[in-house]
């Protein structure tokens, strides 16, 4: 089990724990990122990457590791949805929640964690 899923510790103590057996250049591959839209992983601590996507209209096609080449597989079939100033502009909240939920149902699907995106908030 990694440091970080023991939930016999309160998670700050976990967090700080974990933080100390990083090094230096772990935590940059964490932040800089090792491919396009993933970090790198510490395998040693059991931290695996964070693969991420975005998009200004949903989750984005996917691409090779380290080109702009779109990989063409039947995973970039997603749905198109309205760009955030439109979406805010109808200010129905259900909408906007619908939306939400079909943008993370759509990256969890493609075994993505993180979909940076600007927000919204009216």
């Amino acid at each position: 089990m990694a440091i970080y899923e023991s939930e016999s510790r309160k998670l700050r103590t976990r967090a700080e724990e974990l933080m100390r057996k990083l090094t230096l250049d772990e935590k940059i591959g964490m932040v800089h990122g090792a491919q396009l839209f993933q970090t790198k992983g510490v395998e040693r601590l059991g931290i695996p990457p964070l693969k991420m996507s975005d998009g200004p209209m949903g989750v984005r096609q996917e691409f090779h590791a380290a080109s702009w080449i779109p990989e063409g597989t039947s995973r970039d079939y997603v749905t198109y949805l309205p760009c955030n100033s439109a979406l805010a502009s109808t200010w129905n909240r259900e909408l906007a929640y619908e939306t939400g939920s079909v943008l993370g149902e759509e990256t969890r699907g493609r075994g993505e964690r993180c979909y940076p995106r600007p927000r919204s908030e009216y």
